[in-house]
């Protein structure tokens, strides 16, 4: 667990960054899986779906690519 590594003192940057990444994988996906379970990501409002679009799948990718670059 990454909990656990962390506190132990052994965890490498590049093995921190391997398991954050993996992390945020999974979170990215779960919000994937909200938005299609919910049916936001088939909203039928072309202005609605975009907003969503973006908000559940862009801008978390975004991000999370950002803080790569800045890692």
């Amino acid at each position: 667990m990454l909990r656990a590594r962390i506190v132990r003192g052994d965890l490498t940057v590049a093995d921190s960054n391997d398991e954050h990444g993996a992390l945020i994988e999974q979170l990215l996906q779960t919000n994937s899986r909200f938005a299609d379970d919910f049916g936001l990501s088939l909203d039928p409002e072309l202005a609605t779906n975009r907003l969503v679009q973006a908000v559940t799948y862009a801008l978390p990718s975004l991000a999370e690519e950002l803080g790569k670059v800045r890692a």
